[in-house]
């Protein structure tokens, strides 16, 4: 690119050369919209959405449309495809598929067009068969946002200087993919949504794919996305490791949200144990940027079903740093 005056500057769209690249085994995810056994189908939401952009009938979120990248919020333009929950208090949305439907891949849409709402914080799917059994499906997470699962090319203005306080680094709509070895019969899905902390949530688009089919994207020498910058290990500003998980409610009946701090880029793993230390589920496993981030228990394990009531411990561990809390889980 060239500036309005000196020399050119080699690079990228924002001018930098990250180096290498970033090693990830990313992948390309691909479903036929046919295959979407929820489009069309009604769904309920725990919550009154925003007035100011309704999720109007119980259909908006499924009715196939799908938001582009925009900072438009309550015009004509973005009527009808997207929704509003003011707030960060937990949502759960039921959609009804009708008849069990095979289900191998989730896909839920959200949209940030500024500080007021942004994308999911974290979504945890279950999958409800017909004779009543539950399916946890798995959790997606804000932060997949800089890993995209799927297609995903960003549009050129996310790096403007106009929505670099934005979460997701200004990422305005974004799709979450998460993607089953193979298909689950379920007659409802249940999301359990978690907004960003302080902020409320935008969500255009819930899909519900039969059949995808993912394959390798091809690999690059270099890292085209964004970054964090670098802290160098010795910085006094940076403490070495987080003092404490956050647990509210606590104790909890039958969920609870669990917020912690990341003092450097690394990758995070937060498992719920029970006293004598089994697993009983893991809760994050992945790359975390630094800053605040939550994750949400629902009380069940890692096959869905329901934890016994009592005392758990909730840890969290990054790069040589451990910090533990405790869940009173009551029935």
């Amino acid at each position: 690119m060239r500036p309005a005056d000196g020399p050119v500057a080699e690079g990228y769209d924002d001018g930098v050369d990250v180096g290498p690249g970033d090693a990830l085994d990313k992948i390309r995810i691909t479903g036929r919209w046919e295959d979407d056994v929820a489009l069309g189908r009604p769904h309920t939401v725990s919550r009154a959405s925003a007035p100011e952009n309704p999720d109007t009938g119980g259909a908006e979120l499924t009715d196939g449309v799908v938001i582009p990248p925009t900072t438009y919020r309550t015009s004509t333009y973005v009527q009808g495809q997207v929704a509003y929950w003011a707030g960060d208090d937990p949502l759960v949305i039921t959609v009804d598929l009708g008849a069990e439907q095979p289900v191998q891949a989730i896909r839920v849409t959200s949209h940030q067009p500024d500080l007021v709402y942004g994308h999911a914080g974290t979504i945890a799917a279950v999958a409800v068969a017909a004779d009543g059994s539950s399916t946890q499906l798995g959790v997606i997470q804000h932060d997949d946002v800089f890993s995209p699962p799927g297609d995903h090319l960003d549009w050129g203005y996310w790096r403007s200087g106009d929505y670099a306080d934005l979460p997701a680094e200004g990422r305005l709509a974004y799709g979450y993919w998460l993607v089953l070895d193979a298909p689950v019969p379920a007659r409802e899905l249940r999301l359990a949504v978690l907004p960003l902390a302080g902020h409320g949530v935008g969500l255009s688009e819930i899909q519900a794919f039969s059949s995808v089919v993912v394959s390798d994207w091809p690999d690059h020498d270099v890292d085209l996305g964004g970054g964090a910058v670098s802290v160098p290990q010795d910085d006094p500003r940076v403490p070495a490791a987080p003092t404490r998980l956050g647990v509210a409610p606590n104790p909890a009946n039958p969920g609870t949200v669990i917020s912690y701090d990341v003092p450097r880029a690394t990758r995070v793993v937060m498992r719920v144990v029970d006293v004598r230390g089994r697993v009983v589920r893991t809760l994050v496993d992945g790359w975390r940027p630094a800053g605040a981030h939550r994750a949400f228990w629902d009380g069940r394990d890692g096959d869905g079903r329901e934890a016994a009531s009592g005392v758990y411990l909730a840890v969290c561990e990054g790069e040589g740093w451990r910090v533990v809390g405790a869940v009173t889980l009551v029935r």
